[in-house]
């Protein structure tokens, strides 16, 4: 008895978050990602964010920093780079989100990509989106599943780094 009364009650509890209103926040998240998938209105990207936005992407294992808005767009996520080539032109699908007043959690998947020359496979995200109080991005930080070889690639990279005791 104790099962199915429990079983009511999370039913209950489920169905109704369902026909909860979309928040602000997860109204913002997601025009943002369509905005993202599409890459062709690089302004509208652009407002999105503040001026400038606090970034981690924590498998590069980056600590958080303060980036100007355009600089995060161009250097970081490419948006200008004509060599990008993305499967139905699309960059991104979005799987779920869930939001607060102040915050977004978005999981998802970037479509597979071609640039100069090579194929790269699908990879799963998980970005968390923070608002200032008029729905501007104040800090992002994603989680990437890069491609094993990617991930390789980037420890090699770090491992060859030389350190100057001296300093």
């Amino acid at each position: 008895m104790k099962f199915k009364i429990l079983f009511l009650a999370t039913a209950s509890l489920l169905f109704s978050c369902q026909n909860k209103e979309i928040s602000k926040s997860e109204e913002v998240a997601r025009k943002y990602f369509e905005t993202y998938s599409a890459k062709t209105d690089y302004n509208q990207m652009k407002s999105f964010y503040n001026d400038s936005v606090d970034y981690e992407n924590v498998i590069q294992n980056t600590s958080v920093i303060k980036f100007e808005t355009g600089y995060l767009l161009n250097e970081l996520f490419a948006w200008n780079d004509k060599s990008l080539a993305y499967e139905n032109n699309k960059v991104l699908k979005v799987d779920g989100v869930i939001a607060n007043d102040s915050m977004a959690v978005v999981n998802g998947q970037f479509n597979s990509y071609t640039y100069n020359g090579f194929t790269f496979a699908p990879m799963k995200f998980t970005t968390y989106l923070y608002f200032d109080k008029n729905h501007k991005i104040i800090k992002q930080v994603d989680w990437m599943n890069y491609p094993i070889g990617d991930l390789i690639e980037l420890y090699q990279m770090e491992q060859s780094k030389s350190i100057d005791v001296d300093n």
